[in-house]
């Protein structure tokens, strides 16, 4: 089989790197990476990019990626692929790298950044590439990211490195030029691919005849993003335009006022395949600060509450029907409700939780029009073929004592509720839970913000917060659209 007949499949992912929080001992938590392989892997990722861009490579040691190629490896073997990113802005070093994953067979194919800070010529860039190229047997995809790396890889040099050098498969394509992605789409062979390198160009490039992504919004919402590039390059153009909008951002929703004079979207967190959904009302300060759903004093006892009941925040999803803080954390009114209505509707749509939480009187109108909670607490319901419980806002609770006793009643039938749904869905045991929603894997949720204007590349910051290894910025979290 020769390089460009390996299939690496239409949706790449590439990873996240997972560090302890404490940097004390090995900075590379290698389990947790192991266990965010197989979730991208259960969740549609076919191929996983390992210690690219995303994955902090220049942070990264020679034994550390090599560490994390074998985990990754070792995690998803006969579930996915695993792509290492050997390239750097040296040829040598590159060389040596791409050989040495070679030799222990720890990879199925190398990611070849554009060398960044040198700055080199678009000839520099042929030799550099070719060169790494010839020395592998290996599949060499080539990476064009002209917003990290300052050097635009012009579509005459990926041509000819796609005539001439065999092992060269393809391209990760992340300049915002549709121009120089269509002039690389009619020159190219037929047999050599190009993937989006940003999760808002999917679209417009597999329309033009691209053949996927190198995503990282598919930490979070790969299944929506599989059906996306599997539809579009099946030529279903039109599933794959509705399924394009159906994932688009928030962080650039200008729908109604409340985006004026706040830091940050606060759309949501947790697990992207939870049981549970929580719907709460809107973000207070502390949410619009941290960018993250109920982390102040009502936070605390939400998350109190999961625990007294056998849950974790990172078993269930937490979500608000505004995504941004309401001036002075008033009430949250109805054309607000109504601007922010469908995306928490492609949120529920993604998540497919067997079991909805209403929290306060607002998440209740939308399932529970008319009624009263006074009258209708902790009494569940089947909508929409979902179980539907209707419970005060643990604010509620913190500020008149008697209803606290009441939530917590409420919130402990929550366990056989879920059990009940469980059984009649035919499941026998939920989903095995993400990373904590403050670890790296969360990170990627700020992605989904960024998709309209082509900042994927930032989770490296969001992520390197986590390390310790930088001075800190305030947390983002992503939404699941």
């Amino acid at each position: 089989m020769s390089a460009r007949e390996v299939e690496f499949g239409r949706l790449i992912t590439a990873m996240v790197t997972p560090f302890h929080r404490d940097g004390a001992g090995q900075a590379v938590d290698y389990e947790k990476a192991a266990r965010m392989a197989r979730i991208l892997a259960a969740n549609g990722t076919q191929t996983i990019v390992v210690s690219g861009t995303t994955g902090e490579s220049p942070n990264l040691s020679v034994e550390e990626k090599l560490g994390l190629f074998r985990t990754v490896r070792d995690a998803v073997a006969g579930h996915a692929k695993v792509i290492a990113g050997t390239g750097n802005y040296s040829t040598h070093e590159s060389i040596e790298l791409t050989e040495a994953v070679q030799h222990a067979g720890v990879a199925d194919g190398v990611l070849l950044v554009v060398p960044y800070y040198n700055n080199p010529p678009q000839e520099g860039l042929y030799r550099h590439f070719r060169t790494i190229a010839e020395s592998t047997s290996l599949p060499c995809m080539v990476y064009n990211v002209p917003s990290r790396t300052v050097r635009n890889m012009d579509a005459s040099t990926t041509l000819r490195l796609a005539r001439d050098v065999p092992n060269i498969i393809g391209i990760k394509e992340a300049s915002e030029n549709l121009d120089q992605v269509a002039e690389i789409l009619a020159g190219a062979p037929s047999d050599f691919k190009l993937w989006s390198g940003n999760d808002g160009d999917i679209f417009p490039k597999m329309a033009m005849g691209g053949y996927g992504v190198v995503s990282v919004a598919a930490h979070v919402v790969g299944r929506l993003i599989r059906q996306m590039v599997d539809a579009t390059g099946a030529g279903d153009v039109r599933e794959g335009a509705r399924l394009h909008l159906h994932l688009l951002p928030i962080r650039a929703c200008r729908a109604c006022v409340l985006h004026e004079g706040t830091r940050q979207a606060v759309p949501g967190e947790g697990n992207p395949d939870a049981e549970i959904l929580l719907i709460g009302e809107a973000p207070g300060q502390n949410e619009d600060l941290q960018g993250r759903p109920f982390v102040g004093a009502s936070g605390q006892f939400l998350t109190e509450m999961l625990r007294q009941n056998g849950l974790r925040r990172e078993d269930v999803f937490i979500a608000n029907v505004v995504k941004h803080r309401p001036p002075n954390n008033r009430d949250p009114l109805p054309d607000e409700i109504e601007a922010c209505a469908s995306f928490l509707s492609h949120q529920i749509d993604a998540i497919d939780p067997l079991v909805i939480i209403t929290l306060g009187r607002f998440s209740l109108a939308r399932f529970f029009p008319g009624e009263k909670i006074s009258q209708i607490h902790g009494q569940p319901r089947t909508i929409g073929g979902r179980t539907v419980i209707p419970l005060y806002h643990p604010a509620a609770a913190l500020h008149q004592g008697a209803l606290r006793k009441v939530l917590e009643a409420d919130f402990a039938k929550v366990p056989g509720i879920v059990d009940i749904a469980r059984r009649a869905a035919g499941r026998i045991a939920p989903p095995a839970a993400p990373l904590r929603p403050d670890e790296p894997v969360q990170q990627a949720f700020t992605l989904l913000h960024d998709l309209a204007e082509k900042q994927i590349g930032e989770v490296i910051e969001s992520s390197t917060d986590l390390t310790g290894t930088a001075a800190p910025k305030p947390p983002r979290q992503l939404p699941l659209l």
